[in-house]
C-alpha cells in the first residue's frame, strides 16, 4: 500500500491528507486490503460467512452471512451494520462480509447468468446478459477495460437511533455503521444506453431502475434519475457485477447486477436489477416518492396535510464525520500513566455529490476551539474533482487535556462548504442525521481502584443497550401509550402454541398478548414478518422498527396478559415494569438507601442543640448495617414529614444537604444521616422537627419521630478533581469561589470537604460566609479546621452584619459588598466558577448581582 502525502492546510494544528492507491492492490483480494498480515488470523471469525441459525425460519435461509453484523430489524428482512470499530479497522475498503445491508424483503435467488432488460420509451425492449455487459464494458468509453473504483455510500437512516432516542420515527435503529466503501466493477450505464436510440432532448427524460425484489404486495423496489445526469461521463453511473475484485456480487449486495450511483444515498443503488426504462416521467414506484424524505414537522403520514403536500426527496448522500475510536465504554487509567501520553481519536468522514472532505476538525471544549485532524482518502479523484470514496481521519492530544474535557466533538467541511447542524433534527422517517458527533468523557473513581476516564458514544445500534443519549419518549416502560391499561385476562404460555399459524396468529409484545390474525393481510410489510413470530414473543422486533402510530394501533388487537412466568424481563433497552426491582449497590455491596422516585423511612435517633435556633438531627437508615445513604457530592435530599401523625393526607417536603456523611468515601459504616436545621418560628418543617422531640428520652419511644427522604436531587454534581456535571453539562474548574449565608453553608461545606479529602484533587476554594451574629455561624469549628489543614487550598472569610466580631478569625463587620468579594474571592476566569447559597435576600440582592458585576457570567455562576 502506497500513501502519497498531500497538504491541505486546515485547522489550528497541522492537518495532513493522503490517498491510498487502490489500483496498486490485487483486485481479487481487496477484502483484506486494510488488514495487516499479522492481524488477519484475528479477523477470521469477523470475516467468516456461513448459514446463520437466525435465518433458519426465513426465506433467506440459503444465504451465507457474517455473524458479526448487528441486526437492527430483527431476523427478517436483513438490515444490518458492522460495529463502527471493526468497520474502521477493516480498512479503507470495506470487506464484503462487513458492508452494511439494507433489504426491504426476501433476497431474490438469481443466477449469475440472469439477464437485464433495457426498455426505451418508444422502442422494443433489449435484453443483456452479464456476459453482454462485460463485453460492453471492455469495449466502452473506459480505456482500461472494466472500470473499477471505490464508492462509499450509506443508508439515509445511518445514525437514526440517535433520532429515535428523542422520539420514535418510522425507521429502524441504525447506528453509525450503516455506511461502507467498497470497490465496484461493472459497466457504465451510458455505454449500455448508447447501444440504442436516445431521445433528442435527454433533459426531459428519466431513467427508471426496477429490482427483482418481491415485496408484500407483489411490487418491486424502484426509483429513477434524470437521463442527462446518467449520460454525463463525470458522474460515473455504473451497472456493477463485481465487488472488491473479480468475484460476482454477494446475494445481499445485488447479485447478479446492481446500480452504483456514486455520491448518492443507498436508496438509489438499486439491487438485483431487472429492468431499466427510459420515460418522460419519473418512476411511479412508491419508494421513489416516499423514501429519502426529511419530514421534520409531521408526526404521522396519514394526516391529510402529508397526502396533499409533495415533499422533496434527497437523493444525494448527506455529509458527516463519525468518531469510532476510542470505542464506547473504553477507559484509560489516568493515575498510573504520564499526563503527556497522547490519546488517539479516529473515525471516518464522507460527503455526497463527489465533494471532497477538505478538513476534519476536533474540539475538546464544546466547540470554542477546533484542531485539525490528519486524513487519508481511499483512491484519488475521478475526473480531477470527483471524490466518490470516504476518508479515515485521526487526531491525538495529550492525556492531561482530556482531564478538563467533558466531550469530544468532531465536525468536517467539504469542498462545497457544507457543515453539519449542531444538534439532531427529528423527522418522521428518521433520515439524514448528520449532526455533530459527540463522545462524552467521564472521570470516574471507584473504591479501591485508580481514577480513570471513560468514553461514552451516543448510542449502540439495534436493540443493544448503552450510550449517553437516553430515550426520552413519554411512554410507559412497556411501550403502551399513556392511559392504556393492560388487559385483565391472563393467558398461559402453553396457549400460545395453539395460535402460531396464519389461521390463528397471536403474538406477545411486552407481556401483552395480541390476536393479529385479521391484520396479517393489512400489514405494510406483508404477513411473513408477523408469522415468523406467531405464538412467540415479538417485543424486540416490534420495538426496533415501529413508530408511535403503530404502537397505538396495536392496542385494538390486545386480548390478554401473558401469565407471569412467561414475561420477558428486559426488552429493547427499556426497563419493563414487571421486572423484579434490583436495588442499587455500593462498591462494597451495600444497598443504596435513597431513590429519587420513592420515599425511604428514617427514624430520628439523636438531637443536638447547636445554638438557640439551630439543631443537628441524626436519623437512622432502615437497616444501618446493610444500607448506605450514598449521596453524590453537590446533591441534596428531600425530607418529608406529616404535620399530624394521624393525618396521612398532608405532607410537608423541604430540601436539605446532609452534613454527614458528606462524601461517598465517608459513607461506609455509619448507617445514619445528619442534618443541620435552623429553626424558624413559622417554618412548617422545622416546627415539626422542633415540637416532636423535646428531650433525648423521647427519641426511641415515639412513632411520630419517623420522617421520609428521597433523592438525590439537585442540578449540581461534583465528580472529583474539578469536574462538575451541572444541568447535564460538564464543566471543569481549577478554582471555586463561594458565597454563603446561614444554612446555605451546608452544600458549600459538603463540596469543600469532598475536595480536601482527596489528596489528588488540586482544586482551590475560597469562601465568604455571611451571618448576622457570631452565634449564628454554623460549622464554625469544622470550617476553620478544614482551612488550617488544607495547606492553602481552602480559605474562609466570615462577615457579621449585626455584630462586631471579636473571636471570629478572618472576619469583618457589615453586609457583603462588591469590594469584599473582589478582595476575598478569585477573579473571574475560564477555569473559575462561583457558587452561591443562602436566604433569598442574600442570593438575589447581593451575592449574584455582585458576582455578575465583578465579571462572572451565567456559564460560571451557579446557585445551589
Amino acid at each position: 500500500m502506497t500513501v502519497t502525502a498531500v497538504r491541505d492546510g486546515t485547522g489550528a494544528e497541522s492537518c495532513g491528507a493522503g490517498t491510498v492507491d487502490i489500483n496498486s492492490q490485487e483486485l481479487w483480494n481487496l477484502d483484506n486490503v486494510g488488514i495487516a498480515r499479522s492481524e488477519r488470523s484475528d479477523w477470521d471469525d469477523v470475516l467468516r460467512v456461513g448459514i446463520q441459525k437466525t435465518d433458519a425460519a426465513t426465506p433467506d435461509k440459503w444465504i451465507e452471512r457474517s455473524a458479526s453484523m448487528t441486526r437492527v430489524t430483527g431476523r427478517h428482512p436483513l438490515n444490518a451494520e458492522a460495529d463502527s470499530k471493526i468497520l474502521l479497522e477493516a480498512g479503507l475498503v470495506t470487506p464484503r462480509a462487513l458492508h452494511y445491508v439494507r433489504n426491504h424483503g426476501p433476497v431474490p435467488n438469481i443466477a449469475d447468468s440472469s439477464s437485464e432488460e433495457y426498455k426505451n420509451y418508444h422502442l422494443e425492449p433489449q435484453r443483456f446478459t452479464i456476459d453482454d455487459l462485460r463485453s460492453i464494458a471492455s469495449s466502452g468509453t473506459n480505456k482500461n477495460g472494466i472500470p473499477r473504483f471505490p464508492v462509499a455510500f450509506g443508508c439515509d437512516g445511518n445514525r437514526r437511533k440517535e433520532i429515535n432516542q428523542r422520539r420514535q420515527t418510522r425507521g429502524s435503529n441504525f447506528g453509525p455503521g450503516a455506511v461502507s466503501c467498497s470497490v465496484w466493477g461493472g459497466v457504465f450505464l451510458r455505454d449500455v444506453l448508447s447501444r440504442a436510440s436516445l431521445p433528442d432532448e435527454p433533459e426531459s427524460f428519466h431513467v427508471w431502475f426496477e429490482g427483482e425484489e418481491k415485496l408484500h404486495n407483489n411490487s418491486t423496489y424502484g426509483t429513477s434519475f434524470p437521463l442527462c445526469y446518467i449520460l454525463d461521463p463525470t458522474n460515473d453511473v455504473m451497472l456493477a457485477f463485481e465487488m472488491n475484485g473479480k468475484e460476482p456480487l454477494p446475494p445481499d449486495h445485488g447479485c447478479a447486477l446492481r446500480v452504483i450511483m456514486p455520491g448518492m444515498v443507498g436508496g438509489r443503488q438499486v439491487k438485483w436489477l431487472k429492468r431499466v426504462v427510459i420515460s418522460d416521467k419519473p418512476s411511479p414506484s412508491w419508494f421513489h416518492w416516499h423514501d429519502n424524505l426529511r419530514e421534520r414537522f409531521l408526526f404521522e403520514r396519514e394526516r391529510p396535510f402529508f397526502i396533499e403536500v409533495n415533499f422533496t426527496n434527497h437523493p444525494q448522500r448527506h455529509f458527516a464525520p463519525v468518531i469510532t475510536h476510542p470505542t464506547h465504554d473504553a477507559s484509560i487509567d489516568i493515575k498510573t500513566l504520564p499526563g503527556n501520553r497522547r490519546v488517539e481519536f479516529k473515525g471516518y468522514a464522507y460527503s455526497g455529490g463527489g465533494n471532497k472532505v477538505t478538513s476534519v476538525e476536533v474540539s475538546l471544549d464544546g466547540g470554542m476551539n477546533w484542531s485539525g485532524a490528519k486524513s487519508v482518502y481511499v483512491g484519488g479523484p475521478r475526473h480531477g474533482n470527483k471524490w466518490w470514496g470516504w476518508c479515515h481521519w485521526s487526531f491525538s492530544c495529550e492525556l492531561w487535556r482530556l482531564l478538563r474535557c467533558s466531550e469530544v466533538v468532531v465536525r468536517a467541511v467539504d469542498a462545497a462548504g457544507n457543515r453539519q447542524p449542531e444538534n439532531v433534527e427529528w423527522n418522521l422517517m428518521g433520515m439524514m442525521n448528520n449532526s455533530l458527533y459527540r463522545v462524552q468523557v467521564v472521570l470516574l473513581e471507584e473504591e479501591g481502584q485508580p481514577p480513570y476516564l471513560k468514553f461514552l458514544h451516543p448510542v449502540l445500534p439495534g436493540t443493544k443497550e448503552g450510550g449517553w443519549l437516553k430515550r426520552s419518549l413519554p411512554e410507559t416502560e412497556t411501550g403502551r401509550g399513556e392511559g392504556q391499561k393492560r388487559p385483565e385476562k391472563t393467558i398461559p404460555r402453553s396457549e400460545l402454541d395453539n395460535h402460531s399459524n396464519e389461521a390463528s396468529c397471536w403474538i406477545v409484545i411486552a407481556g401483552v398478548v395480541y390476536d393479529v390474525t385479521a391484520f396479517l393481510q393489512r400489514h405494510p410489510g406483508g404477513a411473513g414478518p408477523i408469522l415468523m413470530n406467531a405464538g412467540k414473543d415479538a417485543t424486540e422486533e416490534f420495538m426496533a422498527i415501529h413508530a408511535d402510530d403503530a404502537r397505538r394501533m396495536k392496542e385494538q388487537f390486545a386480548i390478554g396478559t401473558l401469565a407471569e412466568e412467561g414475561r420477558p424481563g428486559h426488552i429493547a433497552g427499556m426497563h419493563v415494569c414487571y421486572r423484579p426491582r434490583q436495588p442499587n449497590l455500593t462498591p462494597d455491596g451495600k444497598t443504596v438507601a435513597i431513590n429519587p422516585r420513592r420515599w425511604t423511612t428514617l427514624k430520628l435517633v439523636d438531637r443536638v442543640d447547636v445554638s438557640h435556633d439551630t439543631r443537628k438531627f441524626r436519623f437512622s437508615l432502615p437497616d444501618p448495617s446493610s444500607q448506605r445513604l450514598w449521596l453524590p457530592v453537590g446533591q441534596h435530599i428531600e425530607l418529608a414529614a406529616h404535620p399530624d401523625p394521624n393525618d396521612m393526607d398532608k405532607l410537608v417536603i423541604r430540601p436539605y444537604t446532609p452534613v454527614s456523611p458528606v462524601t461517598l468515601g465517608e459513607d461506609k459504616v455509619s448507617g445514619t444521616v445528619e442534618l443541620l436545621v435552623k429553626i424558624y418560628p413559622n417554618g412548617a418543617m422545622t416546627q415539626i422537627l422542633e415540637t416532636r422531640v423535646t428531650n433525648k428520652n423521647d427519641l426511641a419511644s415515639k412513632e411520630e419521630n419517623k420522617v421520609m427522604i428521597r433523592g438525590p436531587t439537585g442540578h449540581i454534581r461534583y465528580q472529583g478533581k474539578g469536574n462538575f456535571n451541572i444541568d447535564q453539562s460538564y464543566l471543569w474548574a481549577n478554582r471555586i469561589a463561594m458565597v454563603a449565608g446561614g444554612t446555605g453553608i451546608t452544600p458549600m461545606f459538603q463540596l469543600a470537604r469532598a475536595i480536601l479529602l482527596d489528596p489528588d484533587d488540586c482544586t482551590r476554594v475560597r469562601l465568604v460566609f455571611s451571618n448576622k451574629f457570631r452565634g449564628d455561624v454554623l460549622l464554625y469549628d469544622e470550617l476553620n479546621e478544614l482551612a488550617e489543614k488544607s495547606k492553602g487550598k481552602f480559605e474562609v472569610f466570615h462577615t457579621l452584619s449585626h455584630e462586631t466580631p471579636k473571636s471570629v478569625k478572618d472576619r469583618s463587620t457589615g453586609t457583603i459588598t462588591i469590594q469584599m468579594l473582589k478582595e476575598r474571592l478569585f477573579e473571574p476566569h475560564a477555569d473559575t466558577i462561583a457558587f452561591v447559597c443562602g436566604p433569598p435576600g442574600l442570593v438575589e440582592k447581593a451575592a449574584k448581582p455582585f458576582l455578575e458585576e465583578i465579571g462572572f457570567d451565567e456559564d460560571h455562576l451557579f446557585a445551589f
